[in-house]
């Protein structure tokens, strides 16, 4: 199945953890409202892409992990760029394209 959409008006949601659930489909860019969230865990699903620009809007996310999603996709410019609290980044096995570098991770500690 896909992700349930009821998940995406939890605006108190810190943690989202549903690894190795099969979902299939896209991230709603409605997960932009969970502007509270600093975990997110989506690997080994089988999520397809593209991840749009409302994902940058995530400014409080600590942690992703999108791993094993092969199909899963979008430019790291676009979607990462401005997560500063970022401390785990995992895309093993996704087809993120574009450049990485310095600058969008600058505000980092």
């Amino acid at each position: 199945g896909t992700i349930p959409r009821f998940i995406y008006r939890l605006t108190n949601l810190q943690v989202i953890d549903f690894g190795a659930n099969t979902f299939t489909g896209t991230i709603s860019s409605s997960i932009s409202e969970l502007t509270n969230l600093r975990v997110l865990k989506l690997k080994d699903n089988r999520l397809r892409s593209p991840i749009t620009n409302e994902f940058a809007k995530l400014t409080n996310l600590e942690i992703v992990n999108l791993a094993n999603n092969v199909q899963l996709s979008g430019s790291f410019d676009r979607v990462f760029s401005g997560l500063d609290k970022i401390q785990d980044l995992i895309l093993d096995s996704c087809q993120f394209y574009g450049e990485l570098n310095e600058t969008m991770f600058a505000k980092m500690k």
